[in-house]
């Protein structure tokens, strides 16, 4: 597979691995739901890649879809690099506004999308897909990125987009009028979760053999469908109802005459030959249609599923074009005047969204470009239209923009915000009526709050809370997300194949000074008792009050077959990762 260099590659392919994960906490007071919480619809301030890692805890191998519009690098998007690696030359590229007569443009673009689509792999479920819009500028660089990151074998198709009918005047000589939508799943075994890949949906039908297939009409419609287009292809089947049989001649005097009609009467012409009828006949259908008030009868062809369909079924999105004038047609009827430049329509993102016939009205879409917020508008409005629960996550950095300021928002982030506010309690001033009455639905306003170190977890001002230390512990421990998690009396927080997993802690430096708050005796004893099925115990606690006399004791009381294994924070656990507690603690005698 060719291998795309540029330069700085080789200080951002592991610069994921550095970052500190950060806790996600919920701001009550901008969010717009009864009870704010992180499994709501979320919209999160932040620069993007610090919000991909602080997300994997939660949300590793969660994320169903993946939708991002970044920017094309064109030189007129005033984009700044701002990575802070440690490395001299990409600390040089900090703070300017990468522009057209930039040399290093191509390489500085290149060095923020990877890390950034690193992170977004972890984050798809093992069935999940990305797409990505992009024009010519990049489009060649990044697929090959793609190609290293998610695997040739990965890919499934490019979409072609007619993103500007008059076309791009400001390139020489040619007008371009199209872009294009990228896209990869996660896993190749996933290749075809399309519904656009939709006609799939239509082999509704199977013969006595299962084999699925489709009808598909045998009278020519549309242009050239008159008999005098093709007068060898007017000439009269004839269908004998009592044994089911078709055939070109006349057998019986049961048999019924069908020939190819007009709905206006005249005489039209069938999409075959009669020869290749006859070649064919068992690839005939007989069906009762209804033709205004009367009923009669039709032949249809049975057009059965195979592999090969797939690439011309998959081809219908290719061909479908888009025009992203729409997109400021949406932004006027929520905001009266522009805000922003460079967005996607509602309904391109509507069609993307509807063709993922595994997903249908249950997914998760992440935007982790989200500018003016349309992925969260048409996560929205498909709910309203079919009563469907999927969620989205919003991901944008509180960048500053003129036409932004000019409306009275400090930054875009205030734009995505207020788009999907007003889109939920609706616009008195639109036009479409869904808008005008409000889509429903809710939102979180998520932030970043300080960085999950545990070597210096006490020695910051607010500890993290209860479920933000636990998903850390969770995902660092055994690799997996945890989904929902709060502070209770058992102390449990998740479970592997193997495994329990308990945290005995609260973010009130207070509480924690008190023996609730410390693994006891007693509070041991019965969590042994809730790993009596075979799993073995992995706890997790800031003061520990047992020794290894007292749980030989408790494992002998309650013949637990599995020593436990205890991991006080912060101090135990900086000795231990996840092959530790997996391979080589569960034997050990200390």
């Amino acid at each position: 597979m060719p291998e795309l260099i540029w330069e700085g590659k080789d200080a951002v392919i592991n610069y994921h691995h550095s970052l500190a994960v950060r806790e996600l906490k919920i701001d009550q007071q901008d969010s717009l739901s009864p009870e704010p919480s992180l499994d709501d619809n979320l919209i999160i301030e932040g620069d993007n890649i610090e919000v991909l890692k602080s997300l994997i805890p939660k949300f590793a191998s969660k994320v169903d879809v993946i939708y991002i519009d970044p920017p094309y690098n064109t030189g007129n998007e005033n984009w700044v690099y701002n990575d802070n690696l440690n490395s001299p030359q990409i600390k040089s590229w900090l703070g300017n506004v990468v522009g057209k007569e930039d040399l290093q443009r191509h390489d500085k673009w290149l060095c923020m999308m990877y890390p950034r689509l690193v992170l977004a792999r972890e984050l798809l479920s093992e069935s999940g897909v990305i797409f990505i819009s992009i024009n010519d500028v990049e489009f060649f660089h990044i697929k090959i990125m793609l190609d290293e990151i998610f695997d040739e074998d990965n890919y499934i198709e490019t979409f072609t987009v007619r993103s500007n009918p008059r076309g791009n005047q400001a390139k020489k000589h040619t007008a371009s009028e199209h872009e294009y939508i990228l896209c990869f799943s996660k896993l190749k075994t996933n290749l075809l979760p399309f519904g656009f890949i939709k006609g799939i949906e239509n082999y509704n039908k199977s013969d006595n053999q299962g084999k699925a297939y489709e009808e598909r009409g045998l009278r020519k419609r549309g242009a050239d469908s008159k008999r005098s287009d093709a007068p060898n292809q007017y000439f009269p089947i004839f269908y004998d109802a009592q044994n089911s049989e078709i055939s070109t001649e006349r057998k019986s005097n049961n048999a019924i005459e069908i020939l190819p009609k007009l709905s206006n009467g005249e005489d039209g012409r069938w999409r075959w030959s009669k020869d290749t009828v006859n070649k064919e006949i068992n690839k005939l259908i007989v069906r009762v249609v209804k033709n205004k008030s009367e009923k009669r009868f039709d032949v249809f062809e049975k057009i059965y599923f195979e592999e090969n369909k797939i690439s011309k079924i998959r081809s219908i999105l290719s061909e479908k074009s888009f025009n992203y004038e729409n997109a400021t047609e949406n932004l006027k009827e929520i905001f009266e005047q522009p805000v922003f430049n460079y967005s996607k329509p509602v309904y391109l993102l509507k069609h993307l969204l509807n063709s993922l016939a595994d997903f249908d009205k249950d997914f998760l879409i992440l935007d982790f470009f989200a500018g003016s917020g349309t992925t969260g508008h048409a996560v929205l409005e498909m709910n309203k239209e079919d009563g469907g629960s999927r969620k989205f996550i919003l991901i944008q950095q509180p960048e500053e923009s003129e036409e932004a300021s000019k409306q009275g928002f400090k930054n875009i982030f205030e734009i995505t915000t207020a788009r999907i506010r007003r889109c939920i309690e609706g616009v008195a001033t639109a036009k479409d009526p869904k808008l005008k009455e409000g889509l429903g639905g809710s939102f979180t306003v998520v932030k970043l709050g300080e960085a999950l170190h545990l070597n210096t977890l006490f020695l910051e001002k607010d500890l993290p809370s209860y479920e933000a230390l636990a998903s850390y512990l969770f995902y660092h421990t055994t690799n997996q997300a945890l989904s929902n998690v709060t502070e209770n009396a058992s102390h449990y927080i998740g479970k592997t194949e193997n495994y329990k997993l308990y945290l005995i802690y609260s973010a009130d430096k207070e509480k924690l000074k008190h023996h609730d708050y410390a693994l006891s005796r007693s509070k041991l004893e019965q969590i042994l008792k809730d790993c009596d099925n075979g799993y073995q115990a992995l706890i997790y606690a800031v003061t520990i009050y047992v020794d290894n006399k007292s749980i030989k004791s408790l494992i002998e009381k309650e013949k637990y077959t599995k020593k436990p294994i205890i991991c006080q924070i912060p101090y135990q656990y900086l000795q231990i990762n996840s092959a530790n507690v997996l391979n080589n603690l569960e034997d050990s005698e200390d």
